[in-house]
């Protein structure tokens, strides 16, 4: 056997309510492959002898982005042929197949092309409310019939069981419908077969409220007459857009079959009894959301981007403005959610630093940052979000309410994702490009280059890439098993043809990590993405076949790993396994070059499926993403140094903490002072707190907690240098850092070499805690310095992020984070004792927070005045939510600024209506922590490592603590009082969606930086 080719395909069979085609012996099929091409295909059965032997005419055209009914007007054969037979009107869908079809070319001889083609097709087919799974095995002439295909017929009955059929697969599954598949009682239940219209106007789609829902046109019924009617029902009649077919969906965990079909209107005029009008991006970027969450809604879009109708949909509309429109009051004001979708709400911070990308007044380079920020944010978010989900559908058993809501949540994300990317996409392609090119800068292919410009690069291939390359045989055999692709990286799918022959194999190339995203061209400023260099040249890694064709994929896998904490003997050990084992866990989506071939696509697809680490986490075509453009838009990173005039931000200088002159311990003897990263200098400040604490002769000891430090650390130097001067150095390690274990494991290892007492767990905990102690020699005692922050100690990070640490000798502060640590070194469990000043999880913290809460209840509902402004980068802990949901019903006036995921509902009359949440992004990523609460004319202030989230209050270790100077706590109330006045803010509304703010003047970022460079307040 030779010439293997696959396929995965939906084939739709249509035919008149009374069967007509199939009395006749015709067949009509629609077929839509995985990259979305589609064709239809008119057969007509010949004859059929007694062996099964089926002799066919066949008329099969591309749609060409046409719909099924407004192809069948048309003038040519297939058209007219069935014109012949039926009225096009007259024709609905009566069976879906989802077929995974794998073919194969037989020869008779060793020489000589095949002469025949064995197809076997595994079918899911669905007819009405039956589903049925089968196999079919079809042997095909190439030439004219030849007697050896009745011998090959009986060979396949004789070694795999198989009966010949002549029946059409019409027949076939109106078989199986007829046989009794479910209790009568489940029968009765089963929802009739239904339509959904979705109405579309210049980019927008109408939609109408049910209840608390919004969703298209849905009567029960099927085909185009019921469409119709539907459309009928809501303007009186059908518009002269006529209707499109787009095909069948899967409502969920309805049992109903759905069709769908699209309604272009002329004008929203045409329809007035649609309750909104919403721009499609906007819609598919809110799927799931409040109102958007119907099953019924949800599996109609799904199906939509699927077809060339909603690809030409998106395409259009994917640079259009990102829009806010307001739902019904009906749908908003009628949802008794409570608390909003988590992982959606992960998905829209991400949508917001996409905002920052698309945001023409962004610098150019800068707004490639964002880019390559948003493309790595959506990594994580499939790492950790969809991976977490995929897996547990996988270990439950999939059924149930619970699995049922995790689908349909994953199903939105498919959706929301695919119209994000488009955006994203877009971006690139209409204005970073171009924008780049303005400047002289051109991204380039290898095709573009001349002769002259890839000369260097093919010395630069042979001298730094070629030698670094694997190729490695897609052809899976006992000696060739489905390579092991590391997730994450670039590779390239390879079709193959040896000398001779027209026979496709198919081959990869994985690109290393430590390869640059781009290279420059030589003669220009041009760039090239390696994988196009490496495609170019790829003739030189398979010396003895013609590379045909070339595509690049990449491949995510799920990224959390379980570890028994307290059945190992060694946390170290456990979390070092973990992180050899991450590239081996579960294919949870791949990304495909948009023009790779359905054969290469699919067979990457089906090894991915059989990867050793996908048990039991499904990957089908749903969690296939073809990109327009080159993957991986992460390496854009690599370009921001690109010579562009304005291209990015003006530079910025922090200003200086300590003055390096007198020393730190003596400034601190006399007050506390507040540091405000990035606009405060992490080296001068933080940095400069340690390295003298290393070098003063009369400290004793430091001990610290490490989370992120980066692989340069100033901070790691400052402890090995303590170390060295015969001080006691204690450091908490926390090697759970997701995706930073690797390096904080390398960090353990070099501290404890050097003599650190190095502590690196807490069994079911993270130590997330941002804090240090130093303890020094002061007359004929002691003296306690400490740190308590917002964020880890990395130099590198501290440029970047907005992060807020008080530096402190405060008595009562210092004998707290002393017993803090002695705890963690002395102890195996959380700390848990009750402490003079601090608020420590998972013990006090999540208390206080609700008793502070709850006092301020009182005292609004005792008719005083009170206000809580607190800042942090997420909010879901129901416990917190709840307590704030009964402040402002008492009265107390609440101002949340979060950067990230935030459950809780603001604005709703009755629960929240006095509580406002606002989100900032800007040049630096926000991640401070900051509480305000104030009760009358007594207010008190509180920075730490914690958000309000379960994960920070309930199972991580976290310190909080009070700010009692008057200088700090007044720059931390300028602080806030510039962020909540931030005129480019993101407001959070009640029905869940973030509407950017579009007033003038300051944002607060640039205010923090005129206050450090003595500018105006």
């Amino acid at each position: 056997m030779t010439d293997t080719t696959c396929l995965l395909v939906r084939e739709t069979y249509f035919d008149t309510a009374s069967g007509l085609l199939g009395a006749r012996g015709w067949s009509l099929c629609h077929g839509l492959e995985v990259g979305g091409e589609e064709t239809l295909t008119l057969r007509r059965a010949l004859e059929v002898d007694l062996q099964g032997v089926v002799t066919e005419q066949e008329w099969r055209v591309p749609l060409g982005g046409h719909g099924v009914y407004a192809h069948l007007e048309g003038d040519d054969v297939l058209a007219r042929t069935l014109r012949e037979h039926c009225e096009p009107w007259a024709l609905r869908p009566q069976v879906a197949l989802d077929v995974d079809e794998v073919s194969r070319g037989i020869r008779r001889r060793w020489w000589g092309g095949p002469s025949h083609r064995l197809r076997i097709r595994r079918c899911i087919a669905h007819s009405g409310k039956h589903t049925d799974a089968f196999v079919e095995y079809t042997v095909e002439s190439v030439g004219p019939r030849e007697p050896v295909l009745d011998d090959l017929a009986e060979e396949l009955s004789t070694r795999l069981g198989t009966v010949p059929d002549a029946r059409h697969v019409v027949e076939v599954v109106a078989g199986f419908a007829k046989r009794p598949s479910r209790s009568a009682e489940a029968a009765a239940l089963a929802a009739p077969p239904a339509v959904a219209v979705l109405c579309v106007h210049e980019g927008r789609v109408g939609l109408v409220g049910e209840g608390t829902a919004l969703l298209p046109f849905v009567v029960p019924g099927e085909g185009e007459p019921v469409a119709e009617e539907a459309v009928r029902r809501r303007s009186g009649e059908v518009p002269e857009g006529g209707l499109e077919f787009v095909g069948f969906a899967d409502p969920g965990s309805n049992d109903a079959a759905l069709e769908l079909w699209l309604c272009h209107v002329s004008g929203a005029e045409a329809l007035p009894h649609v309750d909104v009008w919403m721009p499609i991006m906007e819609l598919l970027g809110r799927v799931g959301g409040t109102g958007l969450d119907d099953p019924t809604l949800v599996a109609a879009l799904d199906l939509l981007l699927g077809s060339q109708a909603g690809i030409r949909l998106v395409s259009a509309s994917a640079r259009h403005a990102i829009t806010c429109t307001d739902l019904p009051g009906s749908v908003t004001g009628g949802a008794s959610v409570e608390r909003l979708d988590s992982v959606l709400s992960v998905l829209d911070f991400h949508q917001r630093v996409l905002e920052m990308a698309l945001d023409t007044e962004v610098p150019l380079l800068e707004r490639a940052r964002f880019l390559s920020i948003f493309s790595s944010n959506l990594d994580e978010f499939f790492v950790v979000q969809v991976g977490g989900l995929k897996t547990d559908v996988a270990s439950s058993a999939g059924y149930g309410e619970k699995d049922a809501r995790r689908r349909l949540l994953l199903q939105s994300i498919s959706i929301r994702v695919r119209a994000l990317v488009a955006r994203q996409y877009a971006c690139f392609e209409h204005e970073f490009v171009p924008g780049l090119a303005s400047h002289g800068v051109r991204i380039v292919r290898w095709p573009d280059l001349s002769a002259t410009e890839r000369a260097p690069l093919e010395r630069s291939f042979f001298d730094r890439i070629f030698p670094i390359l694997t190729p490695r045989s897609l052809e899976i055999s006992p000696g060739h098993p489905f390579p092991a692709i590391a997730p994450l990286e670039v590779a390239l799918g390879v079709t193959l043809r040896a000398p001779g022959t027209e026979d496709a194999a198919y081959s990869l190339v994985t690109l290393p990590a430590e390869l640059p995203r781009f290279l420059p061209v030589e003669g220009g400023a041009s760039m090239i993405a390696v994988e196009e260099v490496v495609a170019g040249m790829a003739c030189h890694l398979f010396p003895n076949c013609t590379v045909a064709e070339t595509h690049a994929f990449r491949i995510t896998r799920a990224g959390n790993v379980a570890l028994d904490e307290e059945g190992v003997h060694s946390l170290l050990d456990a979390v070092e396994d973990s992180v050899v084992s991450r590239p081996f866990r579960p294919v949870i989506r791949m990304e495909v070059e948009e023009g790779m071939p359905g054969d290469l696509r699919l067979r990457l697809l089906q090894g991915m499926g059989s990867d050793p680490g996908t048990e039991g986490v499904w990957l089908d075509d749903a969690d296939v993403y073809r990109i327009r453009g080159p993957l991986d838009l992460r390496g854009l990173v690599e370009l921001t140094g690109l010579p562009v005039p304005g291209g990015v931000y003006p530079s910025f200088d922090p200003g200086p903490v300590f003055d390096g002159v007198r020393p730190v311990f003596s400034v601190l003897d006399e007050r506390d002072v507040l540091v405000h990263h990035p606009f405060d200098d992490f080296r001068t400040s933080v940095g400069h707190f340690l390295r003298e604490a290393a070098e003063d002769p009369d400290v004793l000891s430091v001990k610290l907690t490490l989370y992120r430090t980066g692989r340069d650390s100033p901070v790691i130097e400052a402890l090995l240098a303590a170390a060295a001067a015969g001080k006691s150095v204690t450091v908490f390690v926390e090697l759970k850092a997701r995706f930073d274990e690797a390096t904080n494991i390398e960090w353990t290892h070099r501290l404890r070499d050097a003599g650190v007492h190095v502590v690196y767990g807490l069994v079911g905990l993270k130590i997330h805690a941002k804090t240090a102690l130093v303890v020094r020699r002061e007359g004929s005692g002691v003296r306690r310095y400490v740190h308590i922050g917002t964020g880890n100690f990395n130099a590198s990070a501290a440029r970047f992020y907005t992060d807020i640490a008080i530096l402190s000798s405060d008595p009562e502060l210092g004998a707290d984070v002393h017993d803090f640590f002695n705890q963690l070194t002395g102890t195996v469990g959380a700390p848990a004792m009750d402490y003079r000043r601090l608020w420590v999880s998972p013990s006090s913290l999540a208390p206080n927070l609700v008793e502070r809460i709850g006092r301020l209840s009182r005292h609004a509902g005792e008719g005083g005045t009170a206000r809580i402004r607190a800042k942090m980068n997420g909010l879901t802990d129901p416990e917190l939510i709840a307590a704030l949901y009964a402040a402002s019903a008492s009265g107390v006036e609440i101002d949340l600024i979060v950067r990230g995921l935030c459950t809780l509902r603001p604005g709703v009359r009755g629960m929240s209506e006095r509580i406002r949440v606002r989100s900032i992004l800007g040049r630096f990523l926000e991640h401070a922590r900051i509480f305000h609460f104030q009760e009358g004319d007594e207010e008190e202030f509180l920075v730490g490592s914690a958000d309000w989230r379960s994960r920070n209050l309930r199972r991580r270790v976290e310190v909080v603590a009070p700010v009692d100077a008057p200088d700090a706590r007044l720059r931390l109330r300028r602080i806030l009082d510039a962020e909540l006045a931030d005129p480019r803010a993101w407001v959070l509304r009640s029905d869940g969606v973030y509407e950017r703010m579009a007033e003038g003047g300051v944002t607060a970022q640039s205010r923090f930086m005129e206050w450090v460079s003595g500018g105006a307040t």
